[in-house]
């Protein structure tokens, strides 16, 4: 994807975020659900429960400041911020 299009398409907000509120596991979920696994396929993975992935999303969201507007998918939005960061940039 175009890095001006993904710019273009995350707010202000998130692109100013440095990622760097999210904890490491908060981070390798975000990096698998950018690579697109679903919330059972990280649980899988990563030997949790889908309920703790779920959590680990919420906070995730939370901590990006994306909120549930119902127009919005804040999966992909916190995808785009991660993206827009730069995976090598946002795991520490």
């Amino acid at each position: 994807m175009d890095p001006e299009v993904v710019a273009a398409l995350v707010s202000p907000r998130l692109r100013d975020h440095a990622l760097q509120a999210l904890s490491p596991r908060e981070i390798e979920v975000l990096e698998m659900a950018a690579e697109g696994h679903s919330n059972g396929a990280i649980a899988e993975r990563l030997k949790l429960s889908e309920r703790t992935v779920e959590t680990h999303m919420r906070s995730v969201f939370s901590k990006l400041g994306i909120a549930e507007t119902g127009t919005t998918h804040r999966r992909v939005l916190a995808v785009l911020a991660y993206l827009s960061e730069g995976p090598t940039n946002a795991i520490r």
